[in-house]
């Protein structure tokens, strides 16, 4: 809300409060709709990182790359690569923090064109998140409120992150073959002093840092709308409006979450899902259903996740401009090619 300066997280807030006190939900049943795992098993992630950011391990990943990647077209494999493996295990917001900076210094020194490094980084730190339960917030809460196994998680969904990196490449490799061509500046390898440079300084400082209370306090509020929407039946009301679109199908509840997801975001589209999708014929593939849709969505323009804002908020302060049009004729083919396999996949 631009006029009242209001962000996601302060609406949610303002929500929940709301819903508290018009009594559309009790206080105790308003405590007892927070799932704490959820936000227990977030907040642990965050704090996992805070050593990762203290020691520079994932900005030395970079420069390890540039040591033995030379060609860009190489490069470009390696930052899809390296993001969507880290994203998996560190939260894909995570890897954007520490690798944009040090891939716009990697594509300068050698006068590479930095967009199709930068499109690379955030769409594939998005379609790796997908295999794990760890690799996004909302994967978070669906492996919590699904029960759904850690490795039956990534069973069923690392071959769709694996294929969709792949996809990833061809795309991207395509429509910037022009950039991606060898030139006299490819031998260049980026200094340590750029990965020591990326250290985040005290651990007490970098654990400030790394926990992101403004989304922990989104989740909160969140349970606590979606919640007040269950005691008013609103629930059921949307199951039903939403079952002639075929959500009981993978491919109708795969279009259904992605177009939710880049209208309210992909966390809330997630919490919408949560009292419909226990009541549908195979709740276990719907919730990796979900999960699939809801990561992969991100990729379809520059507001569908918060990975793709990070890359192009820091790029853009460090006199890089990605623009929307320029995203989307990325984004959109990715997201339609990743998509239709997951849903295949799944099916």
């Amino acid at each position: 809300m631009p006029p009242l300066r209001i962000g996601r997280t302060g609406a949610a807030a303002i929500g929940a409060t709301l819903m508290v006190a018009v009594g559309a939900i009790a206080p105790r049943a308003a405590l007892d709709a927070i799932d704490w795992r959820t936000i227990v098993l977030l907040f642990g992630m965050m704090a996992i990182v805070a050593p990762l950011q203290v020691t520079g391990i994932l900005a030395r990943v970079v420069v390890w790359e540039s040591r033995r990647v030379h060609h860009p077209a190489a490069l470009l494999v390696a930052v899809v690569a390296a993001s969507g493996l880290l994203s998996a295990i560190f939260v894909n917001d995570t890897i954007c923090v520490a690798f944009t900076p040090l891939v716009l210094a990697l594509a300068s020194a050698r006068r590479h064109n930095p967009v199709p490094y930068l499109l690379a980084l955030a769409t594939a730190s998005n379609i790796g998140s997908v295999a794990t339960i760890v690799g996004n917030p909302q994967n978070m809460l669906i492996g919590s409120v699904s029960r759904i196994g850690v490795w039956r998680f990534s069973a069923a969904l690392a071959p769709i992150a694996v294929v969709g990196l792949a996809v990833d490449v061809l795309i991207l490799w395509t429509l910037f073959r022009r950039d991606l061509t060898r030139g006299a500046d490819d031998d260049f390898v980026l200094d340590r002093h750029a990965a020591d440079a990326a250290r985040g300084g005290s651990t007490a400082a970098a654990l400030a840092r790394a926990i992101d209370w403004g989304l922990l306090t989104l989740f909160v509020a969140l349970f606590v709308v979606v919640g007040a929407a269950t005691c008013a039946g609103i629930d059921r009301r949307l199951f039903a409006m939403l079952a002639p679109l075929g959500v009981h199908t993978v491919a109708g509840l795969s279009a259904t979450t992605a177009i939710l997801s880049n209208v309210v975001s992909n966390v809330p589209a997630v919490m919408l899902f949560t009292p419909l999708v226990p009541h549908l014929p195979d709740p276990p593939r719907a919730w990796l259903t979900v999960a699939m849709a809801s990561t992969l969505a991100g990729n379809l323009t520059i507001l569908g996740s918060i990975a793709n804002l990070i890359v192009v908020e820091s790029a853009r302060r460090r006199g890089v401009r990605v623009s929307a049009a320029a995203y989307a004729r990325a984004g959109v083919p990715i997201t339609i090619a990743t998509i239709a396999f997951g849903i295949w996949w799944l099916s």
